[in-house]
């Protein structure tokens, strides 16, 4: 399969084949416009004196052309205009943050490479460049990626020259769209139901991200067509996982699950949802089943042998975080912990020849038919997600929350405890110390990476130190520390520790007393209606 931009022409073709996959498998399908950016290349070209190089421009680049001298990263000085040419970071999401010093420095064009892999990659590129879920903008200069034959040949140009010019032409549309996003269901014989998820949307021809999951709903589909199931199975195909947010937040990922799930929630359908599955990034190897606490019974009970179980609820860039930040539990399969896996994730090389898509359709639904018939409302316990979020050194003023959260189930229920509380506790952020940066998604993920920055500070040997956190919410933090004041460092870690956690109070008690008020109304209503037909 080409690759699929949500908003595309190509959207179209691959949900209509999907339907017709589904359709006779399914009780019901229905198709979800959502509104998309849609950013679409059109031309992309490095032209050195009469030689042409061709390039892929990175979303999302708007078309432009521009003129410099060709440098390698190393040798680039700020304040002279000059062509770039930068190696993709070891962790290929923090590309933005690359991009964005690059042209604070008076870089005019970025041409990125992989240096090892001969593969071109893609990735968006946005303004901020740190994750988070406000509008951004596209790249403020034009980011464009080239092969490894490309790569050659220009390394072989500036061996021969001093001073070499180049061209970079960009030509890419970006417009506002429509996007589609497949649901189908499977009736069981009870109200609650489980939602299980892939997305459509991908980069090159996407074996592993994520034809393999759109080949597993199919699986599952046939399976769970012959057997008898007490929870209802909602399939669904998210468009706009990868990119087609019409704000372009600086989070790039998961437009369509978040679409999805507030039409949902206005709709008043999610309230029986007892948790999401998230297939995706699923390329070779035994996947890892990233999980909600509250879901440990119904993890342990199907896991396959050699299969990793890694508690938190999210993969940072999945669509499983849109289900938390909604206050669902959901478990993401992923093979992105693996280092193979990671290398081709968003890669050219993410094809049938090195990846097999049935073959991993085939072991994810069975591991999934097996979850979904062990799948009951008693198996999803609180308990394991009180002893998560309560771990040895989550700070004293944060486990007052977790205290006070375990008390309100008498009050208002496991059910609706468990959904704010996930809710509140749900992020996503990421550290930059120097020049490594971390990202995390998921479950206290603020409160995770205040930990790595606490743990790198008592390993670090007095050298200077930039740290920058910033969470998705909306918070950032970011300090310079010397080498003479490491009490210091700590100290003002500790602060903020204490405004993370002010604000997770906040979010917790302001949704919590809604919820006290509204089952408070929802009883005395009930009180009133029985009183008024007894006096009738």
């Amino acid at each position: 399969m080409s690759e699929v931009i949500a908003g595309s022409g190509s959207e179209l073709k691959t949900i209509r084949f999907l339907r017709s996959q589904l359709s006779e498998h399914v009780d019901w399908i229905n198709v979800l416009k959502t509104p998309v950016k849609t950013w679409s290349p059109v031309e992309c070209s490095i032209i050195v004196d009469n030689a042409d190089f061709k390039c892929i421009p990175l979303p999302y680049s708007l078309t432009s052309e521009t003129e410099g001298y060709i440098a390698f990263e190393s040798d680039f000085q700020r304040g002279i205009s000059e062509i770039v040419l930068m190696e993709y970071p070891e962790n290929y999401f923090s590309t933005s943050i690359l991009v964005h010093e690059a042209s604070r420095k008076g870089a005019s064009a970025i041409i990125l490479y992989e240096r090892e892999e001969p593969a071109a990659r893609k990735i968006v590129v946005t303004d901020p460049p740190y994750p988070s879920n406000t509008p951004g903008n596209p790249p403020p200069i034009p980011v464009v990626t080239i092969d490894y034959g490309g790569l050659n040949a220009l390394k072989d140009r500036l061996k021969a020259s001093v001073r070499l010019k180049a061209t970079v032409r960009v030509r890419a549309e970006l417009k506002d769209s429509t996007g589609y996003t497949l649901i189908a269901g499977i009736n069981g014989s009870g109200e609650n139901e489980i939602h299980v998820a892939a997305h459509h949307d991908h980069w090159f021809e996407g074996a592993g991200d994520s034809i393999a999951g759109l080949k597993t709903l199919v699986a599952l589909a046939k399976q769970l067509g012959s057997v008898e199931n007490s929870v209802n199975v909602v399939l669904i195909s998210f468009t706009a996982k990868e990119l087609g947010s019409p704000y372009m937040s600086p989070y790039p990922w998961s437009w369509g699950s978040k679409y999805f799930l507030k039409v949902m929630k206005n709709k008043a359908l999610l309230e029986k949802t007892l948790y999401s599955v998230v297939i995706d990034s699923v390329h070779t190897g035994n996947p890892t089943v990233n999980y909600h606490p509250s879901l440990y019974k119904v993890v342990a009970e199907s896991l396959k042998p050699g299969w990793s179980a890694v508690p938190g609820g999210n993969h940072y860039s999945l669509d499983s975080l849109s289900y938390l930040l909604e206050g669902i539990p959901s478990m993401a399969i992923t093979t992105l912990n693996n280092k193979y896996s990671w290398k081709i994730h968003y890669t050219s090389l993410d094809n049938q020849v090195n990846v097999n898509p049935d073959l991993i359709a085939t072991e994810l639904s069975g591991f999934l038919v097996k979850t979904i018939l062990l799948s009951s409302p008693e198996k999803i316990d609180a308990k394991h997600l009180w002893d998560y979020v309560s771990r040895d050194w989550a700070p004293l003023e944060f486990k007052t929350i977790v205290a006070k959260a375990r008390q309100a189930e008498s009050v208002i229920g496991s059910r609706s405890v468990l959904s704010i509380t996930t809710a509140a506790f749900s992020n996503c952020a990421s550290l930059r110390i120097n020049d490594h940066v971390s990202f995390h998604a998921g479950l206290l993920s603020p409160l995770l990476l205040t930990q790595e920055a606490e743990n790198t500070l008592s390993k670090s040997l007095g050298e200077e130190l930039f740290i920058s956190l910033n969470l998705c919410r909306g918070r950032s933090y970011s300090f310079v520390f010397t080498k003479y004041n490491k009490g210091f460092m700590n100290e003002v870690l500790r602060k903020v520790v204490d405004d993370i956690v002010s604000s997770l109070n906040e979010d917790f008690s302001r949704e919590y007393t809604f919820k006290v008020l509204s089952t408070f109304d929802r009883i005395q209503g009930d009180a009133v209606g029985e009183a008024g037909s007894n006096r009738s």
